[in-house]
């Protein structure tokens, strides 16, 4: 609130703008203004979140000494928030390509299921199990660093595919699971059909070569489909579509 604080200090913070983001820059900076107090929010590094700065004077001892306590808080609830997100991430967030994984795509889908009317057409929805062609020949003769780059591009491939309001998981290994909100069989096939013009765009550049990336995929719809069965049927709608294509490769591609 700069507005609060004199013309020479507004005229120096604006002067200094760049040195406000950094702990230490801050902390010179104030060193040469004896009429300003500083407090600092966060520690040094990532931890700096911001500061407080108050004129200087006998009478302001208390109030300086009540805002160090409350700069204190709040840069220890800063901390804790900071951390309960960092555990959160690495709870439902897959690693590799930072979409969510298997423990929060059940979680949603879960919900979905128990939350399921089978009156109202609009909550019909669908799930796709997605699974990548070849990745373990890649991981095992080029590397497990160009396996990853390998889901990486599936993930955005699918992601680009699926709308806003759309879940797509990475569930392990090779496999992905997506939950297509207000999805019926017809919205499925045309959500599949995006997925294939996508999997004919993808590839990897190894050493010079190029290497094209597909990947086998099945879905269920609930309006057409067992609600209890869902995935299994997916999952096996997927795997007779690989045996497909596995059966169109030549044996060293597998």
């Amino acid at each position: 609130m700069l507005g609060k604080l004199d013309q020479s200090t507004q005229q120096l913070l604006r002067k200094h703008h760049d040195a406000l983001n950094n702990h230490a820059s801050l902390s010179l900076l104030m060193d040469s203004r004896e009429d300003l107090h500083l407090f600092a929010i966060g520690g040094e590094g990532v931890d700096y979140q911001g500061f407080l700065i108050t004129a200087r004077s006998d009478r302001s001892k208390l109030a300086e000494e009540a805002l160090m306590v409350l700069c204190s808080m709040l840069s220890s609830a800063l901390r804790q928030h900071r951390l309960n997100a960092r555990l959160h991430q690495l709870a439902h967030l897959d690693s590799v390509t930072g979409l969510p994984n298997r423990h929060l795509f059940n979680a949603r889908y879960n919900d979905k299921i128990a939350a399921f009317p089978t009156t109202d057409q609009s909550a019909h929805f669908g799930v796709f199990v997605v699974d990548v062609n070849g990745l373990k020949y890649v991981n095992d003769h080029y590397g497990h660093q160009y396996g990853d780059q390998m889901l990486v591009e599936v993930a955005r491939a699918l992601k680009k595919a699926a709308r806003a309001n759309d879940t797509v998981a990475r569930v392990g290994g090779d496999e992905f699971y997506l939950l297509l909100e207000q999805a019926t069989e017809s919205v499925c096939e045309g959500f599949a059909e995006r997925l294939k013009a996508q999997c004919g765009d993808l590839h990897m550049n190894i050493a010079g070569e190029t290497l094209p990336i597909s990947f086998s995929m099945g879905f269920a719809s609930t309006d057409k489909d067992s609600l209890k069965n869902l995935l299994m049927l997916a999952d096996e709608r997927m795997y007779s579509a690989k045996k497909q294509h596995y059966r169109q490769q030549s044996p060293h591609s597998s």
